[in-house]
C-alpha cells in the first residue's frame, strides 16, 4: 500500500515514497492502495474511467465517506481524499494535487 505524504520527495529510509508539496503522479496502482496525506486538494485523471476513493470529511458520526465517481478523460475534480482504491478505480494517469 504506497503511502503519499510529506515533507521530502524520494523513498523514505522504510520504502515508502514521500512527496512534498506540489504533486505526484499515481498512474501506477498495481502496489495497492494510495494513502494520501495530508489530504489531496485536487485529482486529475488523463484517462477516462472511475476513481473510488475516501473523503477526507466523515460523517457527523465520524464514519468515513467512501465515493466512486466516473470521469471524463482530462478531467480534475477538486476534492479532499485520503485514499484512492486500487480495486474500483479504473481511470489511468491519475495525478494528485496539493
Amino acid at each position: 500500500m504506497p503511502n503519499y505524504t510529506g515533507p521530502n520527495v524520494g523513498f523514505a529510509a522504510d520504502g515508502q515514497w514521500r512527496v512534498a508539496a506540489g504533486s505526484v503522479s499515481l498512474a501506477d496502482m498495481s502496489g495497492g492502495d494510495a494513502i494520501l496525506s495530508p489530504p489531496s486538494n485536487s485529482i486529475r485523471v488523463n484517462g477516462a474511467g472511475t476513481l473510488k476513493v475516501d473523503y477526507a470529511a466523515k460523517t457527523a458520526a465520524g464514519t468515513l465517506i467512501t465515493d466512486t465517481m466516473t470521469l471524463a478523460a482530462n478531467t480534475q475534480v477538486f476534492v479532499a481524499v485520503t485514499k484512492i482504491y486500487q480495486t474500483g478505480t479504473t481511470a489511468t494517469g491519475i495525478t494528485v494535487f496539493w
